[in-house]
């Protein structure tokens, strides 16, 4: 009878010690594999864009002054820049696109109210892949760190199975007194 008990027990334990081994393996290959694509892709991810379009942004002309028109990555084929409801002229102002920026030359507009209208670049899909990526790799690393804690628990339940299966009678119990 405790050959038997043994027996399931030992047969319990081998296959708790492998499946706890095909655990450990699956999360550090996919981990590896999660790192890599990333690296594969990185370059894409970062090319992630949408436009967005900005109506009548106001703001003041300055002299020889970088002045903000309201968002980073402005594309200078749909910039229209007024003075009320005049067309200012791309001659007397210098874009600078990807700061958003504009800097007037002369004094034919210094202090005066403008109104910008364009296309720019909304990098806000970007960041939201990126961040969860970077949440996905912060879930592997927790799990990664409890999986020692998991196979500990897993080897204490092992030991203890078979301590049991060698003193357990099926018919009186642990030690074979009556229950």
């Amino acid at each position: 009878m405790v050959n038997d008990n043994l027996r399931g027990s030992v047969t319990a334990a081998i296959i708790l010690v492998m499946v706890l081994g095909i655990l450990t393996v699956t999360v550090v290959v996919l981990g590896a594999v999660k790192g890599q694509t990333y690296q594969i892709s990185e370059g894409k991810i970062n090319e992630l864009y949408f436009t967005s379009y900005t109506a009548n942004y106001t703001f003041t002309a300055l002299n020889d002054t970088q002045v903000s028109i309201g968002n980073l990555e402005v594309l200078p084929s749909g910039l229209v820049i007024r003075n009320g409801t005049d067309l200012v002229g791309s001659g007397n102002y210098t874009l600078n696109a990807t700061y958003g920026q504009v800097i007037f030359s002369g004094p034919t507009y210094n202090a005066t109210a403008m109104n910008a209208s364009y296309n720019h670049k909304n990098r806000t899909t970007r960041e939201s892949v990126r961040m969860g990526i970077i949440s996905a790799f912060d879930a592997d690393k927790t799990l990664q760190d409890y999986l020692p804690t998991f196979g500990l628990a897993m080897m204490v339940l092992l030991i203890l199975g078979v301590i049991v299966g060698l003193f357990w009678n099926s018919t009186k119990g642990i030690g074979g007194g009556s229950v």
